[in-house]
Parts: structure tokens; sequence; C-alpha cells
């Protein structure tokens, strides 16, 4: 297939930061009960899409990283992460939040795009375009904290595929 030239690996990794959100932000769409809550989300999901379109176009042409749009998707991941672990402290549906999938998910969102969000605010600062050691910096301190994520979704997947069972209830006398 050949190498990427620079602009065709930036459009390529602003596409995927889009459909990542779009997706994770249509799970949470789905997972909130109040339908007031599920318009809210769709109607961010389009904001962040209006938003991360004006960002390839107008304020970061050619830059090869984006790093408005992956802030905006940290913030608005992180909420989404947020608003959902409340509802489900409320609602309290399950007694073992770890074997809860979308719980074990959002916590892998949260920890990934909050440790990622300031990378990606300064990366831009810190990093110049000849500097491939703080590039490898950069990516190395976002890998790790991708492993992290990987490893808490993987844990999601397998107990989403496991059979739904509540522990006896035990009395303490």
């Amino acid at each position: 297939m050949g190498q990427l030239t620079p602009a065709a690996e930036s459009i390529l990794w602003h596409l995927y930061t889009i459909v990542q959100t779009l997706i994770f932000g249509g799970i949470y769409a789905l997972a909130f009960q109040q339908k007031r809550q599920r318009q809210l989300v769709l109607l961010v999901l389009v904001g962040f899409l209006a938003f991360a379109l004006f960002d390839w176009r107008w304020l970061e042409q050619g830059a090869s990283m984006h790093a408005y749009t992956h802030s905006v998707q940290s913030v608005l991941l992180v909420g989404l992460s947020g608003l959902y672990l409340r509802e489900l402290a409320q609602q309290m549906p399950v007694l073992h939040l770890e074997n809860h999938s979308l719980f074990l998910a959002s916590s892998g969102i949260v920890m990934y795009f909050s440790g990622t969000v300031l990378l990606y605010v300064f990366a831009g600062h810190f990093v110049s375009a000849t500097d491939a050691i703080g590039e490898h910096t950069v990516s190395l301190l976002m890998s790790t904290v991708n492993v992290v994520r990987l490893g808490l979704f993987t844990l999601a997947f397998y107990h989403a595929s496991q059979p739904a069972v509540l522990p006896a209830v035990r009395s303490h006398e």
C-alpha cells in the first residue's frame, strides 16, 4: 500500500478520533434511561462533530495531531462516563461493579482520556517538529494509559459475555 503522506495520516487520525467519539457517545446514549439524557448526548455528539470538522478545516489544518479535537473528545467522554457512573451509583443495579461491563469500560475511558488530555493540550508546545525523543516520550505515555484502557475494555467484554448472576444474600447471624 505504501507509506502515507503526512496529510493522509492526519486525516486518518482525525477520522479515527471522530468515529471513536461517536461510537462511545452512542453507547452512552443507549445506556441512559431517560429520553432527555439520550437526546442531550446526541446533541452533544452533533456539536462535537461540528467542532471536529471546524478544527480540521480551519483551526488546525495540516496539523498531525489535532490537539483541540482530542482535548474536546477527552472532556466529552470523561463527562459522559461521569454522568453514567453517577446514574449507576444512584440506581445501584449491580452489587459487584467489578463484573459490570459498562462500569469497567467507563473506568477505562475516564483513566485514558483524563490521562491523555494534558498530553494533547500541551504536546504541540513541548514537542517540536524535529524532536524525535519528545515525540517518542509522548507516544510512550499515551501507549501506557492506552494499555490500561484496553485492559479494562478486555475485562468489560469478558464480563459482558458471562451470564449475569447475582450472589446469594448472606445473613450476618
